[in-house]
């Protein structure tokens, strides 16, 4: 079994989830005179299906995009909706630490230098951030595909668990997110009496 390149992903095979243990009705899905691995992947992962490994939730969601992204050789645009009201938890939730970082950083600067202009500034940048969200997963997936690459060449079986270990969301993110919705209100209703 070994991860692919983006070019040598055969659309007809589809998604697989590897995740489950076969049972004994569905077929199998191994490549012809390959034995079956420890974990049940005795067959190659496609990179398709390495992205969906790593991304777990809600895959279907950026399947379209990443394939035009793949197709084009390039990522593009597209517009979520969910970054552009909530982008830096977003980031933070798909596991794009160092975009959140920039992302807080850039907003922090334009609160603090233009003051005056800061709100329209944000929602341009919120914008931006909404048009390029599947861009920036997509390229933040493929790195990650490439370092489990790096890390285990000789040992696939490991590249795919560090995958599903480092992949998927965060949910505490949630858990932030009304924390600093309930500031935000305690904050204006202190305020009002004040």
């Amino acid at each position: 079994m070994s991860i692919n390149d983006p070019n040598e992903y055969n659309a007809a095979s589809g998604p697989v989830n590897l995740n489950k243990p076969e049972s004994a009705g569905e077929p199998r899905v191994e490549a012809a005179g390959e034995a079956p691995a420890a974990g049940g992947l005795g067959r190659e992962v496609t990179f398709d299906e390495a992205r969906q490994i790593y991304v777990q939730r809600n895959y279907h969601r950026f399947e379209a995009a990443f394939a035009k992204f793949d197709e084009a050789g390039k990522a593009g645009m597209t517009f979520s909706v969910i970054p552009f009201f909530i982008p830096f938890l977003w980031l933070f939730y798909r596991k794009m630490y160092l975009e959140g970082v920039v992302y807080f950083a850039v907003s922090v600067g334009v609160g603090l230098f233009l003051e005056s202009s800061a709100t329209s500034v944000g929602i341009v940048i919120n914008m931006m951030v909404a048009a390029h969200a599947k861009a920036l997963y997509w390229q933040a997936v493929n790195r990650k595909i490439k370092q489990a690459m790096e890390l285990y060449p000789q040992n696939p079986e490991k590249a795919v668990a560090w995958l599903q270990a480092k992949g998927g969301v965060n949910f505490w993110v949630i858990g932030l997110g009304v924390a600093l919705l309930a500031l935000v209100v305690a904050a204006v209703y202190v305020s009002d009496y004040m």
